[in-house]
């Protein structure tokens, strides 16, 4: 009787120790991490992008027992951390990016500055949120005070917005880019370093109106510092229920989001590869963090591995669609 409790408690101790440690068995296996990890924001700080990045490093930090650092590498929308990515990192395990589409996968389609990289240059671990884009004004703004007026103001007047992310092509200047070929229109784009930025210039009379992505910007709507009027989303967003769907407004579907994933240089060990990847399915989709993202108003898309990939070429091709340049997918 006293060696089938001991095996029972032996086996007890395996279960919680496994569960306990998440996928410690493939951790000890590959000797992975022993050291500091550096997860990479290509965006600004104070921005969505590095938001996110911030909270997941303390729930990562808790979950390898390894201090995990957000370190923000701005500039070019991205493309200075998505190069050195490419260029400098090594495949260790030990530099985790964050992948920001459509600017990742539309850089190769850039006409001022054509990158050599593609999204299928990078191994796509797995996307975590989709951030539907919306328009903001000042909540004092005098020319105009509601999505109409401002059609029609903008119809007779050339405007300034200013990108949360640098590029032409990126999720927010795509928009802008689209709505200006709906409505007959013009707008000059300011590029900034990221979403703070971007905010600090429509505060201080900069720009004419804010495009951004919505867990940027709805907190600031809720505490009246400006005012949205409008989301590219299928359907309101419940945080912001009275601010209407461009749908609502026009009849017309146009959707815009930025979705936010992470990725690792291409050749690392396999068995580090999974480790990473389980880690960030297990944190990512563990309930707390889950109502954490909910209080930020930022939605959760998980998909992984080939659902990314199919993701991302979905986001390629309706961004190419949107320039009409359809005709040069070839990547």
């Amino acid at each position: 009787m006293k060696k089938i409790i001991a095996i029972s408690v032996a086996s007890l101790f395996m279960v919680m120790s496994a569960i306990t440690c998440g996928n410690a068995a493939a951790k000890d296996d590959a000797n992975y991490p022993t050291n500091t990890i550096s997860l990479y924001c290509g965006y600004s700080a104070g921005g969505g992008s590095d938001l996110i990045c911030r909270i997941l490093a303390e729930k990562l930090t808790a979950y390898f027992g390894q201090t995990v650092i957000v370190e923000n590498i701005t500039g070019a929308g991205g493309w200075v951390m998505w190069t050195q990515m490419f260029q400098n990192a090594k495949p260790d395990g030990y530099s985790i990016y964050q992948i920001n589409t459509p600017n990742f996968n539309l850089g190769a389609y850039d006409p001022a500055n054509p990158r050599k990289y593609t999204y299928k240059d990078v191994d796509l671990l797995c996307n975590w949120v989709s951030d539907y884009n919306a328009i903001a004004i000042r909540k004092d703004e005098k020319r105009y005070t509601d999505w109409n007026s401002l059609v029609e103001y903008w119809k007779n007047n050339e405007l300034i917005s200013s990108a949360s992310a640098v590029g032409i092509l990126s999720d927010d200047a795509t928009i802008v880019h689209r709505l200006t070929k709906y409505y007959g229109t013009k707008a000059s784009m300011i590029q900034t370093g990221g979403a703070a930025d971007n905010q600090t210039m429509l505060l201080n009379g900069s720009t004419d109106f804010m495009v951004g992505n919505v867990s940027e910007m709805a907190n600031a709507h809720i505490n009246g510092e400006y005012k949205i009027i409008c989301v590219f989303a299928p359907e309101r967003d419940k945080n912001l229920a009275e601010v209407p769907t461009f749908k609502e407004l026009t009849g017309e579907n146009m959707i815009g989001d930025s979705c936010r994933g992470f990725g690792i240089p291409k050749g690392a060990d396999p068995k580090v590869r999974e480790i990473i990847l389980t880690a960030l399915r297990e944190c990512i989709n563990d309930e707390a963090m889950m109502a954490k993202m909910a209080e930020i108003y930022t939605p959760v898309n998980y998909v992984e591995n080939e659902e990314y990939q199919a993701l991302m070429q979905d986001r390629l091709e309706s961004a190419l669609a949107a320039y009409d340049r359809s005709d040069e997918l070839k990547k």
